[in-house]
């Protein structure tokens, strides 16, 4: 190689770090965001309908929940997709599979992310050094092209509002949006939910918190969107699909963070992780009925998790029998941070009182399906 190529290679390396460092953002671990890349989806990579109240809020893709607020109408159907732009395998693909023509008072539909609050802390906020954060995106539709709402909110604290609206198009294209900073939002610096990002899809001109213009600054004033707002639920055909969520320091939408696959799959994993359907744990028995258990995690969670058994039975091994239970174990305790879960197990017929047993989730074929544990904000 040439030394004329190798001085451009270094113009070119030294153009970039001027760029991310002119944005006050890091070289790495600059997105806020987990899983914009909609690479992971731990609970189902196929398709799910999510209606109010019926699979609402976490559904497939990881760490992006899909509201239906004030009991809106309609339902959609959200699922991970490989249509995608250059340099991605997945997004987010959201259609409308039942209409719904009109929304009122507070209604809203939205897909977001609610953002941990002690991984906000290098913002600054409610000092005087609070710093700007610039929202990147890439987004296409199919048939639809009303205008959706970037709103963001911050909590664990003092709620503050900003909301922007943007037109999508039916080819993809990358959208950004730098929020200015807040010397007055404080995000308290613990495990809870620091701030929350909503792509708004549907809602109303009327509504009860309908913005009448872009923000230009954080308020104190409730708004959940703008009052430009289109109907995305409003027919069947409508296609929505969103990829490349990124949430950095500075004014500056730099290139999206890529991660591994394995990165990605454990910062989810603190909010939400499946076991394996045939996973073996040890116990001890409290008696025949009952026994206390410890069940190693993949990673420490953010908090004391949520247990879904998902109808999956229970084998207690002991040296007299087999038994096994069809209950719906509980967590017993957990502190933040620990590798093991506390279990309290029920259910049981013929169990040893004060005896180790080997416990195992008996799922369905080849690992598909075990029990899921949650600890989403």
């Amino acid at each position: 190689m040439s030394l004329a190529r190798d001085i451009a290679d270094l113009g070119s390396v030294t153009s970039r770090l001027d760029t991310v460092g002119a944005s006050s953002g890091a070289l790495s671990n600059r997105n806020l965001i987990i899983n914009g890349s909609m690479t992971v989806s731990q609970r189902s990579s196929g398709t799910v309908t999510v209606s109010d109240g019926s699979n609402e809020g976490y559904a497939t893709v990881d760490r992006f929940e899909l509201r239906f607020n004030a009991t809106a109408g309609g339902a959609i159907e959200m699922s991970q997709s490989t249509d995608t732009p250059d340099e991605f395998a997945n997004s987010v693909k959201l259609k409308c599979s039942t209409a719904d023509s009109a929304h009122t008072g507070t209604q809203a539909i939205y897909l977001g992310q609610r953002i941990e609050a002690q991984n906000l802390q290098q913002l600054g906020y409610g000092s005087s050094g609070a710093k700007q954060i610039t929202v990147s995106w890439y987004m296409k539709t199919v048939n639809y092209t009303d205008p959706i709402t970037l709103a963001l909110e911050t909590k664990d604290g003092t709620a503050e509002y900003y909301v922007k609206s943007y037109t999508p198009t039916t080819s993809w294209a990358r959208y950004t949006c730098t929020v200015p900073t807040s010397t007055s939002a404080t995000i308290a610096n613990d495990n809870g939910n620091g701030m929350e990002v909503k792509f708004v899809i549907a809602g109303t001109s009327g509504g009860t918190h309908a913005a009448s213009s872009d923000s230009t600054a954080w308020s104190t004033t409730r708004a959940d969107y703008r009052n430009d707002i289109g109907n995305f639920v409003a027919s069947t055909s409508n296609e929505i699909y969103i990829t490349g969520v990124q949430l950095e320091v500075g004014d500056t939408a730099t290139d999206f963070e890529h991660r591994s696959f394995a990165d990605q799959l454990q910062s989810c994993q603190r909010y939400f992780q499946m076991t394996n359907a045939f996973a073996h744990f040890a116990g001890r028995g409290t008696g025949t009925t009952t026994a206390v258990a410890s069940l190693p995690l993949t990673v420490p969670m953010r908090a004391s998790p949520t247990l879904s058994t998902n109808s999956i039975s229970t084998r207690g091994y002991t040296s007299a029998a087999i038994d096994v239970s069809s209950a719906t174990h509980t967590v017993q305790s957990y502190s933040a941070n620990d590798n093991l879960l506390s279990l309290s197990l029920s259910g049981f017929d013929n169990l040893l009182d004060d005896r180790v047993i080997n416990f195992q989730i008996t799922g369905s074929a080849n690992g598909a399906t075990g029990w899921s544990i949650d600890a989403e904000l």
